[in-house]
């Protein structure tokens, strides 16, 4: 840095507007780089001139800069000229009207500038912060939104409990556009707040689902985070109020939404362990949808077989829900079964079910089944250790995982068979010719006569006879 500073320092004064602009893009990079004295000495008076500077170019990008350069003096004072030119970015008149971009830069650096500051010198920043939270243009909030759950984080639960749960509950009711940030985060905004305050905003999350709107992204939203919101209550609270909200959820008319919320499932069930009861009931309606009239809720079911597999007891799932999800096997609707098919050998990767001989059945039924996504999906990509054909047993790659099943006999079959690529046609069927008035019926040869000639050949030359014959017999009459 002995001789690259001094240079960079030369360069911030060119005559060249766009040198200049240059050094303010890159003034980041070389505090990173420097030591604690030459950054509050020289670096501070370099960017000062920066901020002044006569090009509006330069002007602009030194502001945009000046929040992760405040961020670079972490774990030292920062100068108090910083804080005054970041806090400038919104006091100043013409930064209200929303014509400069000055605001959204302190938006969105604004929790790197507090952690680096720290909360003891929160209200050196605050008065900017409410002035951002008020900002006419909805970029500006909607970047306060998102953040604030870090904001929330710096600051604590006491401060948060003081100071941010107005600007939260301001957030909730604001554009569609800024809402989405706080839900977005919702659960790690909760989880700095006490108890007793946390239980005040469960309602949040009935009033987004039953919500006029119906935004299905904000249920999508809502469902990604229903495991890490039921280990911040109480079984009492999770039972009474968020359990309905995940049956909602999981009838949801989206798909998307209903999928979001699978890998959440084993992490309620968790959140009930001290209530068994509870918990008892909760998994009893999970396996109800695999028993359900319509299709959509048997796939789901499927599906969360595979999420909730390693989540909950061993024992208790297969008691449970193995049983229902092998009688799907056998379902009139081919998604139902392939959706079985693909968990089946899901189940085979997990070492208690590696040799479960009711699963190894089903996806030998299943590559029998007369669908051909069916047996594409039970017949899987060589995902498993071992191959399962419908005919022999399983085939082990290695002696430590071989195992021994009983065939399976499908008693009819109405595709042909894998192993046979040709037709098989029989001497008694026949052509007919229903132009004539006495129909000219012609055997189609066999295999034997024309041993080197394909299916489509052979008819082809049937085809060929009735047409002379009927000639000749025109002829003749």
């Amino acid at each position: 840095t002995k001789s690259v500073l001094p240079l960079f320092i030369k360069l911030s004064q060119d005559e060249i507007w766009g040198v200049r602009k240059a050094c303010a893009e890159s003034l980041v990079h070389i505090s990173d780089n420097v030591s604690s004295e030459e950054k509050q000495n020289k670096l501070v008076q370099v960017f000062e001139k920066l901020i002044s500077d006569s090009s509006r170019w330069v002007k602009s990008t030194a502001f945009q800069a000046l929040g992760p350069f405040i961020a670079t003096f972490r774990g030292l004072t920062v100068p108090e000229t910083l804080i005054k030119f970041f806090n400038s970015m919104v006091m100043e008149k013409d930064s209200k009207s929303g014509d400069s971009d000055n605001v959204s830069f302190c938006a969105f650096n604004f929790p790197a500038v507090l952690h680096t500051i720290g909360r003891d010198n929160w209200n050196i920043v605050s008065d900017t912060y409410h002035l951002l939270v008020k900002d006419v243009q909805w970029k500006v909030r909607r970047s306060l939104s998102f953040s604030l759950y870090v904001v929330a984080d710096i600051l604590g639960t006491e401060l948060t409990e003081n100071i941010l749960l107005s600007t939260f509950e301001l957030f909730l009711r604001d554009l569609p556009e800024v809402k989405v940030g706080v839900l977005t985060h919702l659960s790690k905004f909760l989880e700095v707040l006490s108890t007793k305050t946390r239980e005040r905003y469960i309602n949040v999350l009935e009033e987004v689902i039953n919500s006029d709107d119906n935004n299905w992204r904000f249920h999508k939203i809502i469902a990604e985070q229903m495991g890490s919101l039921s280990k911040l209550y109480s079984p009492v609270v999770v039972s009474e109020k968020i359990v309905p909200i995940v049956f909602r959820l999981l009838e949801d008319p989206v798909s998307s939404v209903r999928k979001s919320l699978l890998p959440e499932l084993g992490g309620i069930i968790r959140s009930l362990d001290v209530s068994p009861e509870q918990q008892k009931i909760f998994q009893e309606r999970l396996v109800s949808f695999g028993r359900s009239p319509t299709c959509q809720p048997r796939i789901l079911f499927a599906h969360l077989c595979a999420h909730v597999l390693n989540r909950i007891d061993i024992q208790s799932f297969i008691t449970d829900f193995l049983p229902i999800l092998l009688n799907l096997r056998n379902d009139v609707v081919p998604n139902v079964r392939f959706t079985v098919a693909k968990t089946l050998r899901l189940l085979l990767q997990n070492e208690d079910l590696v040799h479960h001989v009711g699963i190894i059945e089903a996806l030998k039924i299943l590559q029998q089944d007369k669908d051909s996504d069916v047996i594409a999906f039970a017949r899987g990509n060589g995902d498993l250790p071992f191959e399962i054909n419908p005919d022999n047993s399983t085939s082990s790659q290695s002696s430590d995982s071989q195992t021994k099943t009983e065939n399976i006999t499908q008693t009819s079959i109405d595709a042909p068979t894998s192993n046979s690529d040709e037709i098989t046609v029989k001497s008694e069927d026949v052509v007919s010719i229903p132009e004539t008035e006495t129909p000219i019926q012609v055997p189609i040869h066999e295999n034997s006569d024309h041993e080197e000639s394909s299916p489509i050949q052979v008819i082809s030359q049937n085809v060929e006879e009735n047409l002379t014959t009927i000639q000749t017999r025109n002829e003749a009459q």
